[in-house]
């Protein structure tokens, strides 16, 4: 018979109780759990998780307008459509800088000829250069 669990305190106690009673219970550590930790600490990082931020910022505001969202189709038709980051879901950090670059020349269409007070702030990152090489490096 064997156990496994994360690595939260509670859950090593309860597997040294566990081991009092049952001296042949084997236990180990979930390997997803640790994956999951480390994957959570690069997120955390500098360097990724400031483009992360400013990525959803600008998935959030064009996937919240009909308008903004059919004016980037236009612009590039035949790219992906923009991810937005769940932390629940990890994987879906990569998914968001990758559509997001992926779209990088019809999002700086859509601020170029989208004069409007609903993409001022985004234009400000959009335009910035030094946002893009940040995405390139995080992916």
């Amino acid at each position: 018979t064997s156990l496994c669990t994360d690595n939260a305190a509670n859950m090593e106690l309860a597997k040294r109780m566990l081991l009092t009673t049952y001296p042949k219970l084997l236990t180990s550590s979930c390997f997803a759990h640790f994956i999951e930790l480390i994957v959570k600490d690069i997120l955390d990082l500098p360097f990724f998780k400031a483009p992360l931020n400013k990525a959803c910022k600008v998935v959030r505001k064009v996937r919240a307008s009909p308008f903004l969202r059919s004016k980037l189709a236009e612009a590039v038709p035949d790219k992906k459509r923009l991810t937005l980051f769940c932390k629940t879901r990890w994987e879906t950090a990569f998914a968001c800088l990758d559509t997001v670059l992926d779209n990088e020349e019809g999002l700086k269409v859509l601020c170029a000829t989208q004069r409007t007070d609903m993409l001022s702030v985004y234009s400000i990152i959009l335009s910035d250069e030094s946002f893009w090489d940040s995405i390139r490096m995080a992916r």
